[in-house]
């Protein structure tokens, strides 16, 4: 049953986000800056955080007066697992928001089926960000816990077309309950003007140091332009950093790749960029390349999600995943060209003031969340 102030479609609409944490991540990212845009005149919004630490970001919520609330779950073997689906019932069960919007595997599985019980008043709403196959727990598995879960939604909210259509092929019921949804961005107002082609330029790769990321494939790639000057700045961490610090010692790349780890100076590091790679091998609507569009910075992606669309303005280049040999000869293509990458830079800032800006990321969220009123 829909609550009586849903039906009447009120401006300001009660929203209980549940998400993992607000770790330093391109979803957490988005959820951050819709609470900053929307709370507390567009939407009164809550977060709750699965996890027992609410994240880095937690603080940025906070900051705009909007509840940041932890469940305390810690996996699904673990004893504390039905005390923190308690909690997230007894919650729920307290705020009674209007939608209740769920980000990623756990959120799905665990937020719908207890907001369906706890909270039968409110909206459920899946968020999807990333591929189907990408956003799944160690355990295999536990995949098909998913399943039932989604088939509890009003509507789901997708950041790009061809995330949408790889969820609607995978869940067939979720077809017609789709809206689309782009990530939004804050964009600088002016071109920004890059360093003298004087000194040694500069790749930036902003991403998670995870297997999909394509970071090795990336370092491969770069062994092949060692008749070219450059310098790589890994921005991010995680369980694949060991593994890739000694693919570059291999690859003798070691002295020209810098591994930052997790950093919140992204813009700063951008803004001192001259290319921005992503070499993903899967991806959904990608925060990093749109950072770099916003910063005027040109880009080189792989073919994946909603990269080319990204792009297609003439702000960068998508080439095959998992190939060195295109990637090389992409990165290659601009580290030689200062004109290219002036150009490319300014159309992509164009277009993500265009159509990625965070209001307009805001207003198509509520709009979605008002459409999905019986």
């Amino acid at each position: 049953m829909v609550p009586e102030a849903a039906v009447q479609r009120r401006a300001s609409v009660k929203l209980a986000i549940v998400i993992g944490s607000l770790s330093r991540g391109g979803s957490e990212r988005q959820v951050v800056e819709f609470v900053r845009s929307a709370h507390p005149d567009h939407a009164e919004c809550i977060v709750i955080c699965l996890s027992a630490d609410p994240g880095a970001l937690a603080g940025e919520v906070r900051a705009v007066g909007a509840k940041v609330l932890t469940v305390g779950f810690e996996g699904v073997r673990s004893w504390k697992a039905p005390a923190a689906v308690a909690r997230l019932a007894a919650i729920l069960r307290a705020e009674r928001p209007d939608a209740l919007y769920a980000f990623l595997f756990w959120s799905h599985v665990l937020a719908l089926p207890t907001a369906a019980v706890a909270a039968p008043h409110a909206l459920r709403i899946a968020a999807l960000r990333s591929s189907p196959i990408t956003d799944v727990p160690r355990r295999r598995s536990l995949v098909p816990l998913r399943r039932p879960a989604l088939a509890l939604v009003h509507g789901a909210i997708a950041n790009s077309d061809a995330v949408a259509s790889e969820w609607t092929r995978s869940y067939r019921h979720l077809q017609g309950r789709v809206h689309v949804v782009p990530n939004g961005v804050q964009v600088r107002e002016q071109y920004i003007p890059r360093a003298s082609d004087a000194r040694v330029p500069t790749i930036i790769c902003v991403a998670n140091l995870i297997a999909y990321k394509g970071h090795e494939t990336l370092l491969d790639a770069l062994a092949e332009l060692t008749d070219v000057e450059w310098t790589l700045l890994l921005a991010g961490d995680g369980p694949c950093r060991s593994a890739l610090e000694g693919h570059a010692r291999r690859l003798g790349l070691d002295p020209r790749v810098k591994f930052l780890g997790t950093t919140a100076d992204v813009a700063g590091l951008l803004s001192r960029a001259d290319l921005a790679v992503l070499p993903s091998y899967t991806e959904g609507l990608p925060n990093a390349v749109l950072e770099a569009m916003a910063n005027s910075l040109p880009v080189v992606a792989t073919d994946v999600g909603g990269v080319r669309q990204m792009l297609s303005c003439g702000a960068g280049t998508v080439v095959p995943a998992r190939d060195p040999r295109a990637l090389a000869d992409a990165i290659r293509h601009y580290l030689e060209n200062a004109d290219l990458r002036s150009r490319a830079g300014s159309l992509g800032r164009k277009e993500a003031g265009r159509n990625y800006r965070i209001p307009a990321m805001r207003d198509r969220t509520l709009a979605a969340v008002e459409a999905f009123v019986p």
